[in-house]
C-alpha cells in the first residue's frame, strides 16, 4: 500500500465492493459529502505507461511516481474512449478548471483521455488553469510554470487555457520543508 495516495486506495476498494466503477465514485462522493458530481473521464481500465529521460519505460502510477526521475512522455495503455457524460459535462460548462494536480499522474492523465483534450481545445467555455503551489520531486523540480505549460503542449498538440491562476505569496515555509 505503500506509495498509493488514500483516495486511489478508496476508489479501488469501493469499485471492489459495488463492481463498478462510476458507482465507486458516487459512493465515495457520497462519503465525503460533496456537493456536485464527479464525472471520470473514462470508464476503461488503463495503465498509465512512462518513457523515462533514461529511456526506462515504466507502467503504472505508483513505479512512475516512485522512481522520482524525469519523464519524457506519458501515455495510457490502452487508448481509452471517453465518458460520454463527462464530454457532455465539459460541452454544457459555462467554465472549466484544470487542477491543480501532479502533472503527470493527474493533470495529463486525464486529457489524454481520447477526444479530451481537442472538447476543451474547441470549447468557447472559460478555461482555467490552476498551477501548483509545489513540484512533484523528481519529476518537475525546477519546472516553471511555462514549463508545465510546454508539457501539456507537448503531449496534446494543443493550447487550451484561457487564464492561469498562480499563487503570488510566498508558501509557508512548513509547506516547503515537507518537500
Amino acid at each position: 500500500l505503500d506509495g498509493h495516495p488514500v483516495g486511489n486506495l478508496l476508489l479501488a476498494a469501493l469499485t471492489q465492493m459495488t463492481g463498478d466503477f462510476q458507482r465507486a465514485v458516487d459512493r465515495l462522493s457520497d462519503l465525503i459529502g460533496l456537493r456536485g458530481q464527479v464525472l471520470p473521464s473514462t470508464a476503461d481500465d488503463v495503465r498509465l505507461r512512462a518513457e523515462m529521460d533514461c529511456g526506462e519505460i515504466l507502467s503504472g502510477e505508483t513505479a512512475i511516481v516512485s522512481r522520482r526521475k524525469r519523464i519524457k512522455r506519458l501515455s495510457l495503455d490502452p487508448s481509452p474512449r471517453p465518458q460520454p457524460e463527462a464530454i457532455r459535462a465539459l460541452i454544457d460548462a459555462d467554465a472549466i478548471v484544470v487542477g491543480p494536480g501532479s502533472l503527470y499522474t493527474s493533470i495529463l492523465p486525464t486529457l489524454l483521455v481520447e477526444g479530451v483534450a481537442p472538447t476543451i481545445s474547441g470549447l468557447n467555455a472559460v478555461r482555467i488553469y490552476v498551477a501548483n503551489l509545489m513540484t512533484e520531486p523528481g519529476e518537475t523540480d525546477g519546472y516553471t510554470l511555462g514549463d508545465h505549460l510546454r508539457v501539456i503542449r507537448a503531449h496534446t498538440g494543443l493550447d487550451m487555457f484561457d487564464y492561469i491562476l498562480v499563487n503570488r505569496r510566498p508558501v509557508d515555509p512548513s509547506l516547503v520543508a515537507r518537500y
